[in-house]
């Protein structure tokens, strides 16, 4: 559910985000990316450390917690599950067509903590920047934010997928839950994590889930990744999936035929190699 944001200049001198660590400057300021057009995020600290800071050493929980004691967000809850709210998100994000995906506190959270005004008591979800259609649908218009159930990219509704894992791969699948899922993977493997969706990554996973059985399928191929010592370098060269490889249209297809099943890691043999000094043109023997 990335959104496009706005930083106002005033931001950068407010008093109590100058009392935030710089960690947790940034921290406040990538959040807007992820929360929707009330200012709330899922108080998922596990997740957001892969949507914000996939391959930084940052602790989340920690600067949460500061930015809660510096009034930069609260946290709150509803029917047993942690959100959170940016304070005065509404002062300087105007989105042209906002909607909502979370649900917000009851009761308000105070003046800076104020609603969108267009929002009318329920949580339509967020529409997705990115779209993952079947062969042959419109990518135009309104449908460019929706998945073939009429839910939202972003895996709200019994269609989506929110979770950072391979099983989390299904229809509708967006492009932050595609590179959570993957950085979960490579992360348990030692593999190259994916920190920037770049334009080309996101053209070439757009064109893979033009095909549906491709969602299906990777998933599954992205589970068998760990299984797989010569996807984690252990072949001569010390090649190492990536990402990118991943998108290449014949990578699922070669995990789930069988292709690096039966590979032996390559141990070189020092048997044959000399052990007591030169054995030819030695000057010194």
């Amino acid at each position: 559910m990335p959104r496009i944001r706005s930083i106002h200049p005033g931001q950068w001198c407010d008093e109590d985000f100058l009392e935030c660590s710089l960690e947790t400057r940034m921290v406040a300021i990538a959040l807007r990316n992820h929360s929707d057009d009330n200012g709330i995020f899922p108080w998922r600290p596990r997740q957001l450390k892969l949507w914000l800071f996939p391959v930084d050493d940052i602790d989340i929980e920690k600067s949460l917690q500061e930015g809660i004691d510096h009034n930069q967000l609260q946290k709150f809850e509803v029917n047993g599950d942690a959100y959170g709210m940016i304070r005065n998100f509404q002062k300087f994000q105007s989105p042209r067509k906002p909607a909502f995906q979370y649900p917000v506190p009851d009761p308000p959270l105070g003046t800076d903590y104020e609603l969108n005004k267009a929002y009318g008591g329920g949580t339509a979800p967020v529409p997705h920047q990115y779209r993952t259609a079947a062969a042959g649908e419109d990518r135009t218009g309104s449908d460019r934010n929706r998945n073939r159930n009429g839910e939202d990219e972003d895996g709200t509704g019994s269609g989506g997928a929110v979770s950072g894992d391979a099983d989390s791969v299904a229809v509708g699948l967006s492009p932050s839950d595609f590179f959570s899922a993957w950085n979960n993977v490579a992360g348990q493997v030692g593999l190259p994590l994916a920190n920037t969706m770049s334009a080309k990554r996101l053209e070439a996973f757009e064109r893979q889930c033009s095909d549906p059985e491709w969602i299906k399928d990777c998933a599954a191929a992205m589970k068998r990744i760990p299984e797989l010592p010569f996807l984690q370098g252990t072949g001569k060269e010390g090649w190492k999936a990536t990402i990118d490889w991943l998108l290449k249209p014949e990578s699922v297809r070669s995990i789930l035929g069988g292709k690096y099943d039966n590979f032996k890691p390559q141990i070189e043999d020092l048997s044959a190699k000399p052990t007591g000094g030169y054995e030819h043109n030695d000057p010194f023997s």
